[in-house]
């Protein structure tokens, strides 16, 4: 495999990580002025997801602006400066749900949303897509602390998302679908120190020289490579959002031995564990959304003098 660099696999996300963490979720019908800036911020990984119920606006992302209007959704990506606008005579109003944690980012991308394509473009609202998304928004407000009933709403939206946007498996061709039948096995049981490439083949019903052939052409890495690759991507998860000692960590993301993984860490982030922490140390995802939309609120508060 190919050295990486070091900020690029800090935030290059393509494994499920456990879970969704759902950090927000509402409905906003916004006035002619509402313009919203997300700065760059390397350490900001949450993701605030939009869909769009009526209106339209303006995206503005990496110097491009885009116009948005209803059934098209938007997402902040992490780390980059984003801003957008509501429609001076027709403003937007959409749903949010702000998403976090690696399972979050590989959700996303496989309906095309990512740092590089931060817009899908639907043309009209869809019913199904409304009513989840208000079922979600619904029960997360009248149970607030139930986060698994809030996270198997969300996993209905998600449904109705990939189904609507057009990831229906008719769509995908057959080295497709096992490229993510593959993410999703090795997702499940990257922390099993004794899985093997073996035991991914018999699961998936595969030859060892086609899933080598379709991971080379997907991800530029064999598939024991990859299981590395998730396994460290995990650590670094956990690294840099916990106080975890790293023995620990080992054991989280499918290591018996703390010294080999130690070595594999270095050798795929080109830092010790010790390091990367003191590097890339960063408040826990709900806490820096939290914190970053009272900022948010108290600036847009002073900017209408209020």
């Amino acid at each position: 495999m190919d050295k990486l660099q070091k900020e690029d696999f800090f935030t290059r996300c393509v494994n499920e990580y456990s879970r969704p963490i759902i950090l927000e979720v509402s409905r906003e019908t916004c006035s002619p002025t509402k313009v919203e800036e997300f700065s760059a911020d390397k350490k900001r990984m949450y993701l605030p997801l939009h869909y769009i119920c009526t209106g339209k606006g303006k995206v503005t992302y990496r110097g491009q602006t885009c116009e948005v209007s209803a059934g098209d959704f938007f997402l902040v990506p992490p780390a980059e400066y984003i801003r957008y606008e509501a429609d001076a005579q027709d403003p937007f109003s959409y749903y949010w749900v702000v998403i976090a944690g690696v399972a979050a980012h590989q959700m996303l991308n496989e309906i095309g949303l990512n740092k590089d394509n931060v817009i899908i473009k639907c043309g009209k609202t869809d019913d199904k897509i409304m009513r989840a998304f208000s079922n979600l928004l619904e029960y997360s407000l009248e149970y607030p602390k139930d986060e698994y009933g809030t996270l198997g709403y969300f996993y209905l939206l998600y449904s109705a998302m990939k189904t609507w946007i057009c990831h229906s498996t008719e769509r995908l061709s057959a080295s497709r679908l096992h490229i993510l039948e593959i993410i999703r096995f090795v997702g499940r049981t990257y922390m099993n120190p004794k899985i093997t490439v073996d035991d991914l083949c018999k699961n998936l019903n595969l030859s060892a020289s086609y899933v080598n052939r379709i991971m080379k052409k997907e991800f530029g890495m064999s598939p024991k490579q990859y299981v590395t690759f998730i396994r460290i991507k995990n650590a670094c998860e956990l690294i840099a959002q916990t106080d975890y000692p790293f023995i620990e960590i080992a054991r989280l993301t499918g290591y018996t031995e703390s010294r080999y993984f130690s070595r594999e860490f270095k050798k795929l982030t080109e830092l010790t564990p010790s390091e990367y922490r003191l590097q890339y140390k960063r408040l826990p995802d709900a806490e820096m959304y939290l914190r970053e939309k009272r900022m948010n609120r108290y600036l847009y508060m002073k900017s209408e003098g209020k």
